[in-house]
């Protein structure tokens, strides 16, 4: 999540600014339970464009905690002038969707599933995502709450007899409210002497006397070269098979049944991102094993990876797969596995023929997006203009061709030319999806030499393959260098 912060009027000594800014979030009800909170971000530091009282956008990156319950929050900023010994505050209002978390009197395994594959071999491991009600959160000298949990993993086989064992922790800790329900993500490894067959993974989280246990089913099958569990997770690192437009995915997933040779594997995993129009994404070569640094794992029998997955901005609502074949290039094998999830959010709509759709304004690319009524001459901004429509022009099998050339011009109200950027936008790319949008990018700079006044700031952009050409016009202000918009 992220929160937009406006500052005016700071004060620049010497050339340079220091700003800070202090985040919290709270419960927007009777309790205003505080959720998260975030010191001495740093804004602005250094140097200065002016020496006048400013202006500043900045953005910064909000990590709720994935126990947080759904429900509405106020975010309250403060940002502090360090050279004028000033500060502002500002409030806005949030809300966080999804389902709520169970809630239990006692401590209780709620819920216990595996987002990994139902059927393993020897060695592997068991992904397991868990819900645990009734804890009792204890404080520590700072007011921070800390989750500890005991956690057993008993692996029965179809007897009923325990094959093996293993004990370990689930903590969370630095939590500044008190969750009666939290959920964890859990990695256990099966013994590598596990026989074939069928068992059960009995799990059991204990607090001193309490304890709550649940089971899972396992099939045990022999060990062949293979892509084990792939998964993807959140930035809160929880599995999830929903996510939205935009978003910082991890794919995380293992390679088992290589060949080793000499104490040594050599492995390559390609991967690839479809739905709706083709392939979003495709990497060769995306995780490689070779030479020494594949020993460790060719003693292990087993390769785990993690690759980070940006996914689409700008694609429809649908299904969509995650692609991958991995190669075990010393025994001369390939194998693929597929991996289905779903994206959900404001969905831009198909434009039909070919046009501009939108025009997007920032004072840099980093920056939030800005009104873009008012221009300062001489400064430059940052343009996104985004464009589509109609069919692309296909050059071969799954594969697409966009050429984009775009022309800037400022007009008087009564349409006569007064400046002309020529092929100031230009995007020129061979793709394996027919886009909704794509964003042509470029950087302006306004002219300082135009009286005060208002202009149209035209945008023409020509697609010469399928001879097309779209226009957007825009009211603008611009007003001389050093004026106050």
């Amino acid at each position: 999540m992220v929160a937009l912060i406006s500052v005016s009027r700071f004060i620049y000594k010497e050339g340079k600014a220091s700003l800070r800014g202090d985040i919290e979030v709270r419960r927007d009800d009777a309790s205003r339970q505080l959720v998260l909170r975030q010191r001495d971000l740093k804004l602005l530091e250094g140097k200065a464009p002016t020496k006048t009282a400013g202006s500043l956008r900045a953005a910064a990156k909000l990590t709720v905690d994935p126990g947080v319950p759904p429900g509405a929050y106020t975010v309250q900023i403060t940002v502090r002038d360090l050279l004028s010994n000033r500060q502002g505050s500002a409030e806005g209002r949030f809300e966080i969707a999804g389902a709520k978390l169970p809630r239990a009197q006692r401590l209780a395994l709620i819920t216990l599933r595996t987002f990994g594959d139902a059927e393993l071999a020897a060695g592997s491991v068991v992904p397991l995502a868990l819900t645990v009600g009734g804890i009792q959160p204890t404080s520590g000298p700072t007011g921070a709450h800390r989750i500890e949990l005991a956690l057993q993993t008993e692996l029965l086989d179809a007897s009923g007899a325990v094959v093996a064992t293993h004990r370990g922790k689930l903590r969370r800790g630095g939590l500044l409210f008190a969750p009666s329900s939290y959920p964890f993500a859990y990695g256990y490894a099966l013994p590598s002497s596990v026989a074939v067959g069928k068992h059960r993974l009995r799990v059991t989280v204990s607090a001193g006397e309490a304890k709550s246990q649940k089971e899972l089913p396992i099939a045990i099958v022999p060990k062949r070269f293979a892509i084990v569990s792939p998964h993807l997770y959140d930035a809160g690192r929880l599995p999830r098979d929903t996510f939205r437009f935009g978003e910082q995915a991890f794919l995380r997933f293992s390679t088992q049944g290589f060949k080793v040779d000499k104490g040594r594997c050599k492995i390559a995993v390609d991967l690839a991102v479809s739905g709706p129009g083709g392939v979003f994404l495709a990497r060769k070569n995306a995780a490689q094993l070779s030479g020494p640094r594949s020993q460790t794992w060719a003693r292990v029998g087993r390769f785990p990876m993690q690759l980070p997955i940006q996914l689409p901005k700008l694609a429809p609502q649908a299904k969509y797969k995650v692609l991958l074949r991995a190669r075990d290039l010393l025994a001369s094998k390939v194998i693929t596995r597929e991996l289905s999830f779903h994206l959900e959010g404001e969905a831009p709509k198909p434009l039909g023929s070919f046009r501009v759709d939108k025009l997007y304004v920032r004072r840099r690319a980093d920056l939030p997006r800005i009104k873009g009524d008012t221009f300062i001459g001489g400064r430059r901004y940052h343009l996104e203009v985004l464009a589509g429509g109609g069919k692309l022009k296909r050059v071969k099998r799954a594969t697409y061709k966009l050429r984009v050339k775009g022309t800037l011009r400022i007009r008087l109200p009564t349409g006569v030319a007064l400046r002309e950027y020529k092929e100031l936008f230009k995007y020129d790319r061979t793709l394996t999806y027919q886009p909704l949008r794509v964003p042509l990018t470029a950087t302006w700079q306004v002219p300082s030499d135009l009286p005060r006044g208002l202009y149209d700031l035209e945008i023409q952009l020509l697609d010469p393959d399928r001879e097309r050409v779209s226009t957007l016009r825009k009211r603008i202000e611009i007003v001389p260098p050093g004026a106050r918009p």
